[in-house]
């Protein structure tokens, strides 16, 4: 070989590293990219939802996916209304699940009322339900009403209509003020 064909294939290889070089580069940064991407959206989501939530708007059903609620209105009657005027939320962090590529888990603190803290002060032997009942919706709208920092690890899922939240009972508990937490403590105390 003369030195002009060094000279090209020495040319043409570096060529091909440096073409591969960025091939490996766009692999690596792109995923990334979608992903940061991706996990926006469903952070995005999630803060649709609590917010539709908070304003007692029964579309916020919408965000939820089919085997939670999804689609159907919300109704906000009595307590679950009460309660959702008090939720506020922080969105912590997301994070996708590297073996589930579709999933991310996205961490929200959800500070709520303290229903069971709440019922803990009520007199629970009164016979007039509609004087328990008006005592427990005071004791709900009072402004220093207790209150509690619920952490939830929230999944959402990519479906063709969109980005939805899947329902589980870390977030109904929250949502609910800790309703579920107080009658989960009444059963395991009979």
């Amino acid at each position: 070989m003369n030195k002009k064909s060094i000279r090209l294939l020495a040319i043409i290889g570096a060529i091909a590293v440096v073409a591969a070089a960025a091939f490996l580069i766009k692999s690596i940064v792109t995923p990334n990219n979608q992903k940061d991407e991706m996990n926006k959206i469903a952070e995005s989501t999630v803060s649709q939802f609590l917010t539709a939530y908070q304003r007692k708007d029964s579309a916020a059903g919408k965000y939820m996916t089919i085997t939670s609620i999804g689609n159907h209105e919300i109704k906000y009657d009595g307590l679950q209304g009460m309660v959702a005027e008090k939720l506020t939320y922080n969105i912590v962090s997301s994070k996708r699940d590297i073996e589930e590529n579709e999933i991310i888990y996205v961490t929200v603190d959800i500070k709520n009322l303290n229903l069971p803290e709440i019922f803990a002060t009520i007199e629970m032997s009164e016979d007039d339900l509609d004087q328990l009942l008006e005592n427990l919706y005071e004791l709900i709208k009072a402004d220093n009403a207790p209150q509690k920092t619920y952490n939830c690890i929230i999944a959402v899922q990519q479906y063709p209509s969109g980005m939805r939240i899947a329902l589980n009972a870390e977030l109904s508990n929250a949502l609910f003020g800790g309703f579920n937490e107080y009658l989960a403590s009444l059963s395991a105390a009979e």
